[in-house]
């Protein structure tokens, strides 16, 4: 009986040993960490999904070496609730320095965090896009320039987005560095999204109208050398450079997709707009080929990125659409017709 028994004991052991699934990943608690971010939306009676549609799409994640120790540090940025910056200190145990850096977000809705050497002195800085506040002056892109770190090893930052021409007050999405005029110095294009209550999203069609005035319309600065501030300036080119489509802008990827040498911008747009990509004309303007380049795209857009799937040296792209999981839900979705929403 004690054999068996123990033949037993043996054997679920064996079972219980089966049945641990081997994972690449590993989840790292709170308490471990130090990172309890919570980017909470308390909705009230002017922030709620009724008045203001992309309530919901969340902040961003940042990650940078912001003290050169060889640690990946991490910026989160917050709707309601201030951004935070956790230095790394090894295996997996981060410190809350936010307080100390100066690099909260200033009470502004953040949404996308573009981390780049703004001034080529080998520390990382930071761009926040901030949106959904009527008053612009809440809206204002924040630029925080990486100043070195103090005696107690703390990054200290400042902000410096009017300084070099970045404190720009549209509803931002994401900012994306690159240099699309290949003169060695990093240029920006930033994806704009005001869908609004009371703005009809269907407006456009597929269609992508073309304005010099929309709110809907993405952005690109170039950036030209100050000797005076011994720093770059950035202008908007929009205009001159074609960037005139509207669209309403989730997500931009940067990339060669013609393999020619020059970059080129693919935007996925919500609601009807339909995509744009931006094909780099080698002259500082840019034309939008989706057509050309596409037999269709995505309804209603999300996050995309740009990579070579099957290591053919060709760019493949993958995108992110919503669509509802029931037949209910998705009648319930119909943007023009939906009983709860007219």
């Amino acid at each position: 009986m004690k054999l068996f028994s123990s033949l037993l004991i043996i054997l679920s052991l064996a079972l219980a040993a089966c049945n641990q699934k081997k994972t690449l990943f590993q989840k790292i608690s709170p308490s471990h960490s130090g990172i309890d971010f919570n980017n909470e939306i308390v909705e009230n009676d002017s922030i709620n999904p009724l008045d203001v549609v992309n309530i919901y799409n969340g902040g961003g994640v940042g990650i940078g070496d912001f003290n050169n120790d060889g640690l990946q540090d991490i910026y989160l940025t917050g709707n309601m609730i201030s951004s935070k910056l956790y230095l790394n200190k090894g295996n997996f145990r981060f410190q809350d320095i936010t307080e100390k850096a100066g690099v909260g977000g200033m009470g502004r809705w953040a949404r996308g965090v573009s981390i780049v050497d703004i001034n080529n002195d080998g520390l990382p800085d930071i761009y926040i896009c901030n949106t959904i506040y009527k008053d612009s002056l809440r809206r204002r892109n924040i630029l925080y320039v990486n100043e070195g770190v103090n005696k107690e090893g703390i990054p200290h930052f400042k902000d410096m987005a009017a300084e070099y021409g970045l404190d720009i007050h549209v509803q931002s999405t994401m900012a994306y560095f690159f240099d699309y005029d290949n003169d060695g110095d990093l240029d920006m294009y930033l994806a704009v999204n005001e869908a609004a209550n009371g703005y009809n999203t269907s407006v456009f069609g597929r269609r992508n109208e073309t304005t010099s005035t929309g709110q809907n319309r993405g952005k690109l600065f170039r950036n030209d050398a100050d000797s005076s501030l011994k720093h770059g300036v950035y202008h908007d080119v929009s205009d001159a450079a074609g960037i005139t489509f509207n669209g309403y802008g989730h997500a931009a990827t940067i990339c060669d997709i013609n393999n020619d040498g020059w970059k080129d911008i693919y935007v996925s747009d919500d609601f009807l707009s339909n995509n744009i990509l931006y094909i780099n004309n080698h002259d500082g303007t840019f034309s939008n080929r989706l057509k050309d380049y596409f037999k269709h795209t995505s309804f209603n857009s999300m996050g995309q990125d740009v990579a070579d799937i099957n290591n053919d040296g060709l760019p493949d792209v993958f995108e992110l659409d919503m669509n509802p999981p029931d037949n209910y839900r998705k009648k319930m979705m119909l943007a023009t017709s939906s009983y709860l929403t007219y």
